[in-house]
């Protein structure tokens, strides 16, 4: 009898033991997994913290080129600026500031250009009037700087180049007193290019 009881004895201990363990296991594997994650919560927020503050050195250096009205550079820096984790004041400030700034030096390009005409420097125009196109390709004042791009063209014998944005300017509605011009300059370019059907058809349409 005492054999009997002291083995349910047992029995009941090592039952008892064996759950209690198992439960102390469980408890040992949730705060594991609970150690784990907040170990991936502090890490990534360290690293938005890292980027925010990356972000904002960044931005402080974009504000002082702005600042001090460095257009080229603000434009030139943008594309990797605009990459960083902006705050939407920032990001909009910024996008704003640099259109203004891209607008300002096509036209800065686009009176270059002119100015490189009046002393017959067509090549130098040419590429004048081909980067205020590259910066700003929609801006009012795009079809003027076609127009003259044409003309520069013409003179250094680019017939087909010229014609081409000629009949791109007279199409064009941004600003129709261009379109008689860009006309008789088509129609210019098609004659010494021996085409004598299109230069007649553009000069039917001028008058």
């Amino acid at each position: 009898a005492y054999v009997l009881i002291g083995g349910l004895s047992f029995a009941a201990f090592y039952i008892g033991t064996d759950a209690r363990v198992r439960d102390a296991r469980s408890e040992v594997d949730e705060l594991t997994a609970e150690v784990g994650s907040l170990q991936r919560d502090l890490r990534e927020e360290t690293a938005r913290a890292e980027a925010r503050a990356h972000a904002e050195s960044e931005a402080a250096a974009f504000y002082r080129l702005i600042r001090e009205h460095r257009r080229q550079e603000v434009v030139e820096r943008y594309q990797e600026v605009r990459r960083e984790q902006l705050s939407a004041a920032e990001a909009a400030f910024f996008r704003d500031t640099v259109d203004q700034f891209t607008q300002d030096l096509s036209v800065e390009a686009y009176q270059n250009g002119v100015d490189l005409v009046r002393t017959a420097r067509y090549a130098e125009a040419a590429e004048a009037f081909q980067e205020s196109i590259r910066l700003n390709e929609d801006g009012p004042h795009t079809p003027s700087v076609r127009l003259e791009l044409s003309r520069a063209l013409r003179h250094l014998g680019q017939d087909a180049r010229a014609k081409d944005l000629a009949a791109e300017v007279a199409e064009q509605t941004v600003d129709r007193e261009l379109q008689d011009d860009a006309l008789l300059l088509f129609a210019d370019c098609a004659e010494s290019l021996g085409e004598i059907d299109e230069a007649r058809a553009a000069l039917r349409t001028y008058m």
